[in-house]
Parts: structure tokens; sequence; C-alpha cells
């Protein structure tokens, strides 16, 4: 532990410099890695098989052991089950554990609590364990490590280095084992904050503020990887819908603009090896359409925000979008949006990492 705190003191001016970082894992010379959860439409699958992508598998805690948000402790067994119902005894590709609650909170009471210890070490027994059992899949964690956007009331484009040091060796610290066992690295950054005087939709300094968090925390896992004994891919999950939490627009489609500038080119020239693009979309469509909503999905005001926000965004009324007949068009504008992100995400990656210039052939 000593030494994961040494080294992310020596990590962190490399995490705050702006160049690029170095490449990790690509799906070649010239394209990045692009994983996805869901296509939604056909024309949207098509799209990402021109584009190379990939759809990754994703173990959602509650549907595959959701006994863990009480105990504390992750069945391995009880993953695998749930794996092999949806992929079979041989699947292949990405794989995703999201095992969230209450690991983040007991992981970051810090190294000296017995918590923190225990959640430590069932995280990494249960993706060694999957890694045994199904070894052709390259696992990782949902969302780790985390960073915080904001540092004693300031985001991090404004907060003093000092704190910024110490909120990367706290992440470092905290997580490191975790990371350690993991084939490739995923955190999350998405855009969550928003002016409501703009509609949800940030402000220049948010959007600045924006750009220098995912920057950060791409680039953090970016020089851990590199200084593993084994370098590893960063793939951060990124998301054409805005996300709550933040007074954004929440599952509004993010303007192409925004998602580019704010989160893709701040990722990639940190040294991410791709995207890995995070929509649910068929599931929060279902929630909207469906007479019969999940309760805690109503209770959590995540239909009202859902209906609400898509209604606005197609012009439409809330009841017509509380419809089954409305299923299509919604897919359809999450799917535009998961291809425009796929398609920035190449783009970029193409202007950071030009081809070579063909040498002439001389002819007689």
């Amino acid at each position: 532990m000593k030494r994961l705190l040494s080294s992310a003191t020596m990590l962190l001016a490399a995490i705050l410099t702006v160049a690029a970082g170095p490449r990790f894992g690509t799906a070649g010379p010239d394209a990045p890695m692009i994983l996805y959860d869901d296509a939604l439409t056909i024309n949207g699958l098509e799209q990402l098989v021109k584009l190379r992508a990939q759809r990754y598998i994703l173990m959602y805690q509650n549907n595959c052991d959701p006994e863990a948000q009480k105990t504390g402790v992750i069945n391995p067994g009880n993953i695998a089950n749930a794996l092999l119902k949806t992929e079979g005894d041989q699947p292949q590709g990405w794989g995703v554990l999201d095992f969230e609650t209450p690991f983040d909170e007991m992981i970051l009471k810090g190294p000296e609590s017995p918590e923190r210890d225990r959640a430590v070490a069932t995280m990494v027994a249960a993706i060694e364990r999957v890694k045994r059992l199904f070894p052709k899949v390259r696992w990782t964690y949902y969302g780790i490590p985390s960073l915080s956007y904001y540092l004693d009331g300031k985001d991090w484009s404004n907060a003093p280095a000092s704190e910024k040091e110490g909120e990367v060796r706290k992440q470092i610290a905290q997580y490191g084992p975790v990371l350690a066992a993991c084939d490739w690295l995923a955190p999350c950054v998405y855009v969550t904050v928003g002016d409501s005087k703009l509609g949800g939709r940030p402000n220049p300094l948010q959007r600045l503020a924006t750009r220098s968090w995912v920057e950060a925390r791409t680039r953090m896992c970016v020089e851990f990887a590199r200084n593993r004994s084994e370098p590893v891919p960063v793939i951060p999950f990124v998301s054409p819908l805005y996300m709550p939490g933040g007074g954004a627009r929440a599952f509004s489609v993010i303007a192409s603009d925004i998602l580019t500038e704010d989160v893709l080119q701040p990722a990639m020239k940190a040294g991410a090896s791709g995207i890995t693009i995070w929509t649910s979309g068929g599931y929060f469509v279902q929630q909207a359409t469906s007479e019969s909503p999940d309760a805690s999905f109503v209770e959590g005001g995540g239909r009202k925000t859902l209906v609400s926000h898509w209604a606005q965004d197609l012009n439409k009324t809330t009841a017509s979008i509380e419809t089954a007949q409305a299923a299509p068009e919604l897919r359809e504008m999450i799917a535009n949006g998961i291809v425009r992100c796929a398609q920035s995400a190449e783009k970029i990656w193409s202007d950071l990492h030009p081809a070579p210039p063909t040498k002439a052939v001389n002819t007689p």
C-alpha cells in the first residue's frame, strides 16, 4: 500500500498534463476500441459493425447477485450461473462486473478500515474467479476508480493542485488492488452537470470543468495501467445521454459538439484506448413505454424524468411517450446517439493517431 501511495504522488504530474498518453490494447493501428451494450436498432447495429465495435457483457449486481448489497460479500458462483444462462459456457470479448453498493462506500472508508479491506478482498476474489471460469473474456469492474468532481466546493478545473493530488492519491490507494486484478480499466466519464437556466444543459464554465475532470480521471487510470507489470487498456464508460446527479437534462441525448469536446476528446488525449458506450437504452425505453414499469424506477422519479425530457426533445406530449407505439421512435433516437458517439470517437482517434505517409513508388 505504501508503494501505491508513493506511486500516486509520482504519477500526479503526468495525470494533470494535457499531452496525449500512450495507447493500450487498441483494435488496430488505425482504430480505437469501441464497445457498446445495446445497438437498439438494425441500422444502429449496421453502423457499429462498420466501425468494428464490439458488444460487451455487463453483469449487473441486482440481476446476478442481489444479496451482495446486503452482505457486502460477492458470490462468484451467482455471477457464473447468471452468465451461463445469458451467454453460455464459452463467452468471449469484454466483460464488466457492476458491483457498486455497498462496495464503493466501504472502500472509501480508507486503508485502515476493516470494511475497506473486506470489500477489496471480495472484489478481487470475485474477478479472479470469473477470469478462471471464463478465460476468453477480459474482465473489469464498472466505473472504478472514482474521482470527485468537486473538491471542497470547487470543481476540478478550479481546485488547488494539492487537493487534486490528495484525491488522486486516495483513489489509487483505495482501489489499487482491485485495479491490479482487472484485465482493463473502465472509469466513468459521464456528463452529469448542467445549468437550470439553460434547460439543464451545461454552461461554458461547467463544460470547462467537465473537460478537466474527464481528462484527469482518464489519465489517472492510464498512468496506473502503464505502471502495472502487464499494461492493460483503459476504455472509459461514456454515454450519449446526460446522466442524473448534477442538474443536467437527465436521459436526453447530448448534442454532438458537447459530447465530442467535453468527453471524447479529453479522454482520448489522456490516453484512452477507446470508449465503452453505456445507455441501457432498451431498459429505459421499456420503462418509459410500459404500462407496468418497475416500481423502484417510478418511486425514484426515473420514469417521470424520462417521459418529461423525451417528450420535450421530440416535441410530443408526455401521454404519447407513455405508450408502446412510441418505443420504435425512442429506440431510434438513442441508437442514433450511440452511432454518433462511436463515429466521433473514431474520428478523434484518427486525428490523434494519423497513419504514416506512404512511400512513393518509383516506376521505370
